[in-house]
């Protein structure tokens, strides 16, 4: 019985993001209307521009991933997710962008990530911070 509860909450999900990644990358015009003081730009400018991997935990469309391999080349930055449609959109974003220090990932289990990157981001935090004034 758990089980058909559990696949059922799993296709749910996936059904709710495979919508959601259509239009979430709207989120930072509505939420971040000024462009200049979006703090995925200000979390881009913290990060210093050296031989470094970012992962960029649950990283939806790529918004963030994308813009730290944009400011910071010399960065190789990895962006996972567990939605492939939101994913999809992000690559989308990358090729679109020539952004090629960026890669994408689905990750079903996390328990690698430590051995994997020097910086770990948790960017749902970032609607909370102030960007600096640069």
């Amino acid at each position: 019985m758990r089980c058909k509860y559990i696949a059922s909450y799993e296709s749910r999900v996936r059904t709710l993001y495979r919508v959601l990644s259509k239009i979430y990358g709207l989120m930072d015009l509505i939420v971040f209307p000024n462009k200049k003081a979006n703090p995925r730009k200000g979390l881009a400018n913290q990060i210093p521009d050296e031989q470094v991997r970012v992962l960029d935990v649950c990283c939806g469309t790529g918004n963030s991933t994308i813009a730290i391999g944009k400011k910071n080349i010399n960065n190789t930055v990895i962006g996972i997710d567990l939605s492939r449609d939101m994913l999809k959109v992000a690559r989308n974003k990358a090729i679109k962008n020539k952004i090629t220090n960026t890669s994408f990932i689905e990750i079903m289990q996390l328990n690698w990530i430590f051995q994997v990157a020097a910086l770990i981001l948790l960017l749902f935090h970032l609607h909370f911070m102030k960007c600096p004034k640069n």
